[in-house]
């Protein structure tokens, strides 16, 4: 018990602060943190410690919440969406959703009525694809804001020192 107290306690002192839009969800540590792996060590003695199938579907809702903030933190930050941390926090979300979804299809198997949960785990899931589009989206209106600057930069660079064809094929 002291080491699950310790783990969660220093959790939040290690976490970054970053919050972001993604419903006020806070990354914490992020992939691209040497400290990660508290953060998932944290995640796993949680998922251990909760016994109620419903909890552990909320659980991983919660989790895939924690993955898209991680995300807009990342690109937020410079990162690319190929890059290896974001990569591995796109992986992690898809296996929080896969693990509420293998719950859920669990519970149904076991004739438990899980139609509403499974309606009201979808719709917050569907809000967490909304926020994520929108990260994504906004890092490729990024990108093209910096490029289209690099682009004019070089342009009067180009001009400045006389290099017609240069800037002729910037321009095209």
């Amino acid at each position: 018990v002291l080491m699950v107290v310790l783990l969660t306690t220093g959790q939040n002192v290690l976490a970054q602060t970053a919050t972001t839009t993604a419903g006020q969800v806070s990354a914490g540590i992020t992939p691209a943190s040497p400290f990660y792996f508290l953060d998932r060590l944290g995640e796993k003695l949680q998922e251990f410690f909760t016994f109620n199938k419903e909890a552990k579907i909320r659980l991983q809702v919660k989790f895939a919440a924690e993955r898209v903030a991680e995300i807009n933190v990342l690109l937020d930050k410079g990162e690319k969406a190929e890059s290896k941390t974001v990569v591995k926090a796109k992986k992690l979300l898809l296996g929080n959703i896969a693990k509420a979804a293998e719950i859920i299809q669990t519970e149904k198997a076991n004739g438990k009525e899980v139609a509403s949960l499974s309606k009201e785990i979808d719709n917050q899931f569907d809000e967490q694809e909304k926020i994520l589009v929108e990260t994504f989206q906004n890092a490729r209106r990024k990108l093209n804001e910096q490029r289209i600057k690099v682009k004019e930069q070089l342009l009067q660079q180009a001009q400045q020192t006389g290099d017609n064809q240069q800037a002729a094929s910037i321009k095209k």
